[in-house]
């Protein structure tokens, strides 16, 4: 099925057209939930059907998804809507090689350099045992930034051999018709077809040697290294001709040998593979030049580990190597390469609101970030010598990721604890208990963790666990608000900080961990990091800023400069998004954070919009409960963390919204039994209250009915109403709390952690979330007790509510809306296996907080009523950056 512009696939929608050819027709398209352009390529109408071909298309999709290198477009994911099966890829902008090739012959030097790029995205293909079969310069595209990507894998097979059945001869291109692979079919382009793939026989790696030599010739030449007036005369070309070496420029004489060993007919005579070609193409060059080259720098881990390909991409040294023979000048300093580190299909990168999401290694060998795989938070680790990632067992729920010096560590948050866990995979260990929100850390030498809690001041712990000692408090008076994202200096004493104020202005400030005065280094900045340069990086906004900054005096020197925009940055919570290993690569997150927003609409059982109860998008919609008349809703709006107030909706729509609560941040509102009464959260600066106020309004004067303290959410009414379920948060458990004397007591008596309950319609039981099994479950167990737990979800659930005749608990298991029939057994209760009502639909967030933050209420009719998210939160994405330190020298020069 063709698409048009305006039409939608999924949460796709068309553009208009890039291209076309016999392996699928590929479109330019805006993904609506993640605000980004990507190429959509889906079959032609006329193999659509064709069985054979989409399993080649599937293929492409797998093959594609094994490849992460940053020279190979990428793929976003596979999707299937209507009868129609799409790959999401990477759109990358800017021409072709063949478009460059035919403004005339390429240089030497820009030809190298761009023959390195292929060689290096066909060395990362050949390491992961797949053959491209179809490269060709109108394959490859060229971006702006000089990076080149090499594209369309949907001929490529493995070396085992295993493909889908051969398919009749046709074009896979508009311009370049194909003619027998293993099994009689040919496939690939007619010009750059090694013998062995005209012939229709069996191909390996050095199909793609031939391939490359081709391009090459291409470039150096400005014409087809094997001519033909029409196909056939191509393939004779290919089986009996040769190029015309006479064609090469007298520059291109240090790769005349190499070029003639690619473009081998016998395939036994030809290299191996690309690794292969990289080496003697080095080779090559340092022995024409008559002296040597400068030292190759370390291959970067996330390049395949097959060759030693540096020197070659140190600046393309080889290049000034032609035919300039005699002493060489000392080597300028490494060019800055940057490019995206795209994670791999089913472990991808989610970049937070809040807190840091990304952190590398001291030794660049790996990177953790922050992810939700199959619909749970947590931390991935990516091993950068490896394309595929892992989740992180025991980081569920985990934010903030660091490191420990030697990168054996991963140290990270759960809102409630500090945690650590071993980066090669094993048991999580609780550090430490927090007693507010968390807002960054630093692991010393001396195996020591500072971190800052915001108002609460800068602490230090063992990393091996321990109690936290308290090194600096905020002054209120002065208007400090708080500590923020701390950085150590190298000699593990000295600690860099954000001081934020209530006004909202930042400072940078470094204080002596044995004693002393803070000095303020920075009046408008935070997050701080030093590089082993010589130069302090931290934030301002959405950009990343340097200045030379010396270690002795803690002062600053000259001016500072600006090294990158638009970065995901959080200024509110002092967090530059940007991390560095000690050899200078660097990690940032590029990319921008919307406020949440979100309407609030009417869904079916089967997650069909059916009715919008606000149409227009509401800033932060969250914490939705309807009263127990199913005539109203309550819901916090406005800023996620500060200045939410509490809004009723009318769900009859006789009434228009009305605002309930005007200062303060208020948030987590519970009906009381007779809906007359609202409970709430309300929160200035650290203190938090429990407060109750009139649902209809009738006053405005809150009535305090908890102690001022860290108090969790009120969850739920309980039957009696002197009584109120409330969120304990440290321990995270199910406390009652008596109103009348304002005083609790935990409900449960385990060894687990249990959040987000609800009673059932009778008042007789109580569903919760818990981790007894290790991942956050649904249980019901009678109320007030005692007896014995029934688990309701057997793979994951959190929030449950009761249908309003207590015949069923829905509950949710990542972005799935699950339903369990209730059972009336003699023992007690019992409930069916759960079922999907649907996916999709209503908006969720990360981390534990998530527990009790609800977006979704289940009215009396059965329908659902949802916050339905405009768009997503974030747009963002990790960038790899080389060299980043010799870029800084240069910008930022010391004392010569």
């Amino acid at each position: 099925m063709g698409l048009t512009a305006g039409s939608r696939l999924g949460p796709y929608e068309v553009v208009g057209p890039l291209g076309a050819g016999g392996m699928g027709v590929v479109y330019r398209a805006r993904d609506t939930k993640l605000s980004r352009e990507v190429a959509l390529k889906v079959l032609p109408d006329s193999v659509t059907h064709d069985p054979v071909r989409a399993a080649r298309f599937r293929r492409e999709a797998q093959v594609l998804a094994s490849l992460n290198h940053p020279n190979i477009g990428g793929i976003h994911g596979l999707e299937e809507a209507e009868g129609v099966s799409a790959l999401v890829l990477e759109l990358v902008e800017g021409p072709t090689l063949a478009e460059r090739i035919a403004r005339g012959r390429v240089p030497l030097d820009e030809a190298l350099r761009l023959a390195a790029q292929i060689a290096l995205a066909l060395e990362a293909a050949h390491g992961r045992g797949i053959i491209h079969r179809d490269l060709k310069p109108s394959n490859v595209k060229l971006r702006p930034d000089g990076t080149l990507k090499v594209l369309d894998f949907g001929l490529a097979k493995s070396v085992d051999g295993h493909e889908p059945a051969p398919i009749e001869s046709q074009s896979p291109t508009l311009t370049s018709p194909v003619v027998v692979t293993q099994g009689g079919t040919i496939l690939g382009t007619a010009a750059y077809m090694s013998p062995e793939q005209a012939r229709g026989q069996p191909v390996d790696e050095r199909t793609d040697v031939w391939a490359f030599g081709c391009v090459l010739m291409e470039m150096l030449t400005g014409k087809l290294a094997f001519q033909g007036a029409n196909v056939s005369d191509m393939i004779a070309s290919v089986l009996r001709g040769e190029p015309s070496w006479s064609d090469l420029p007298a520059e291109a004489a240090p790769v005349v040998s190499v070029l003639r060993r690619c473009l081998e007919k016998d395939p036994a005579r030809r290299y191996r593979d690309a690794a292969d070609v990289m080496l003697v193409l080095e080779d090559a060059v340092k022995a024409s030049s008559g002296g040597t080259v400068a030292a190759a720098r370390p291959r970067r881990p996330w390049r395949v580990p097959v060759a030693a390909t540096g020197g070659l991409l140190a600046g393309v040294a080889l290049v000034g190597l032609a035919g300039r023979p005699g002493p060489r000048p000392e080597p300028d300093p490494s060019p800055l390469r940057r490019f995206e580190l795209t994670p791999p299909q089913g472990a991808p990168f989610r970049a937070s609101r809040a807190g840091w999401n990304v952190a590398i290694a001291p030794d660049a060998s790996r990177v953790v970030y922050t992810s939700k795989p199959r619909g749970v938070s947590g931390l991935v680790v990516r091993e950068l010598d490896r394309l595929d990632a892992r989740f992180v067992a025991g980081s569920e729920d985990g934010l903030d990721p660091f490191l420990s010096p030697d990168g054996t560590q991963i140290g990270f948050t759960t809102y409630t604890e500090l945690k650590r866990v071993p980066a090669a995979g094993g048991p999580a260990e609780t550090i430490c208990p927090l007693d507010t929100y968390f807002s960054g850390a630093a692991w010393g030498p001396d195996d020591t963790i500072v971190f800052t809690q915001g108002v609460l001041g800068l602490f230090r712990v063992a990393a091996k666990g321990g109690q936290p000692e308290r090194l600096a408090v905020p002054d209120i008076e002065k208007g400090e608000k708080g500590y923020f994202r701390p950085s150590l200096l190298p000699d593990g004493q000295t600690l860099l900080y954000t001081l934020m104020f209530t006004d909202g202005a930042t400072r940078i400030v470094a204080r002596r961990l044995g004693g002393g005065e803070p000095v303020t280094i920075v009046q408008d900045g935070f997050g701080p990091r030093y590089r082993p340069s010589g130069h302090l990086v931290y934030g301002q906004g959405d950009r990343l800023v340097a200045v030379r900054f010396d270690v002795g005096t803690l002062r600053t020197v000259g001016q500072p400069v600006q090294l990158q925009s638009g970065v995901f940055n959080k200024p509110e919570a002092g967090v530059t998004n940007f991390v560095s290993a000690s050899d200078g690569t660097s990690v940032y997150v590029a990319g921008h954070s919307n406020p949440p927003s979100g309407r609030l609409v009417w869904l079916d059982r089967g997650g069909k919009r059916v009715a919008s109860v606000v149409a227009e998008p509401l800033e932060g919609p969250r914490n939705l409960r309807i009263s127990p008349d199913g005539r109203r809703a309550v819901m916090t709006v406005g800023p996620m963390g500060q200045g939410g107030q509490l809004w009723i909706y009318d769900l009859t729509g006789s009434r228009q919204p009305s605002k309930l609560t005007f200062r303060d941040h208020n948030t987590f509102a519970a009906w009381s039994p007779d809906g007359k009464k609202l409970a709430y959260v309300s929160r200035v600066g650290s203190t938090t209250r429990l407060l109750s106020l009139p649902a209809d309004a009738s006053s405005t004067e809150p009535e305090p009915i908890g102690p001022d303290a860290q108090v969790g959410p009120p969850l739920e009414w309980s039957p009696d109403p002197a009584l109120l379920l409330v969120q304990q948060m440290r321990p995270r458990k199910l406390a009652l709390m008596s109103l009348p004397d304002r005083t609790s007591s935990q409900w449960l008596q385990t060894p687990f952690r249990e959040a987000g309950a609800r009673f059932s319609p009778d008042g007789r039981w109580l569903a919760y979330a818990a981790d007894v099994t290790g991942a956050w479950e649904v249980w019901v167990r009678p109320y007030p007790g005692p007896g014995e737990p029934v688990r309701v979800s057997p793979e994951g659930g959190r929030k449950p509510t009761w249908s309003h005749d207590g015949r069923e608990i829905f509950y949710e298991n990542g972005d799935r809306m699950m339903s369990a029939r209730v059972l009336s057994l003699a023992s007690g209760l019992g409930v069916e296996v759960p079922r999907v009502l649907f996916e999709g639909g209503f908006a969720q967030e990360d981390g534990e907080m998530d527990l009790n933050l609800r977006f979704v209420d289940v009215a009396p009719d059965g329908r659902f009523l949802v916050v339905e998210r405009t768009h997503a939160d974030a747009t963002a994405s990790m960038v790899v950056v080389e060299n980043w330190d010799d870029e800084l020298k240069r910008l930022l020069p010391g004392p010569r």
